[in-house]
């Protein structure tokens, strides 16, 4: 058995992250203008994994599937601390700064999730920290 090495963790992450990326459709279909860039990648036959889209599909997978966030977004709200770490825990461990990414993917999920105006967030009169319910604003 080869020994486990930094090189092997992060050529398995890698594999992971771009069988994540086909199975969600995260990959890029368009044609690279370039005539040789388009032929290097026909030689490689690797798909091209569009990082947004993988990003943004495992955000809202994270939340839709989260039953306790999705119950607490329709009564009393969720903090938006814990919809960050919601996030933060489905995105690839190579991601260079899952905590900014995962706090910049909250509103675009929620507004894919709830649709635009169907959420809102508010400060916790308890706490004092920013919370997120769904419906709008009362």
């Amino acid at each position: 058995m080869a020994p486990v090495t930094f090189a092997t963790r992060l050529r398995a992450d890698a594999e992971s992250v771009r069988k994540q990326a086909i199975d969600m459709g995260a990959i890029e279909t368009t044609p690279p203008a370039d005539p040789v860039e388009a032929e290097q990648e026909q030689e490689q036959q690797q798909p091209k994994i569009d990082n947004d889209a993988l990003h943004r599909g495992l955000a809202k997978e994270a939340i839709e599937n989260d039953a306790k966030i999705v119950s607490s977004l329709r009564s009393d709200g969720v903090p938006w601390g814990a919809l960050n770490a919601c996030v933060k825990s489905k995105l690839p461990r190579t991601v260079a700064d899952p905590s900014q990414l995962a706090f910049d993917l909250v509103a675009p999920t929620l507004n894919a999730l709830f649709g635009e105006g169907g959420w809102h967030s508010f400060t916790n009169e308890r706490t004092g920290k920013r919370w997120v319910k769904t419906g709008p604003k009362s």
